[in-house]
């Protein structure tokens, strides 16, 4: 049986050798390109032992990335309701 190998950053990985949970994290890191809200979901991912269930419950607001993944909405519809605000005017 061959091994399945990444490459991710320069790096090669061999899953083979690698627990399920840290094989389902590569193979996602892999697949990352360049979207950055991916990204942070993924480190979550990581940051919360690779539970989904820890990651959705996550109240950690010393963490940087706080920020970026909970007031995405928020973010979102204040930028909205900002350029409604100026079209109106």
């Amino acid at each position: 049986m061959t091994a399945k190998k990444l490459t991710i950053a320069g790096k090669a990985w061999d899953l083979s050798k690698e627990p399920p949970y840290r094989k389902t994290f590569l193979e996602r890191l892999a697949g990352i390109g360049t979207a950055p809200m991916k990204a942070v979901r993924l480190y979550c991912y990581q940051c919360s032992n690779y539970n989904y269930a820890e990651v959705r419950a996550c109240e950690c607001r010393d963490c940087p990335l706080f920020v970026l993944k909970w007031n995405r909405n928020k973010r979102k519809a204040e930028t909205k309701e900002l350029e409604n605000k100026g079209v109106a005017e």
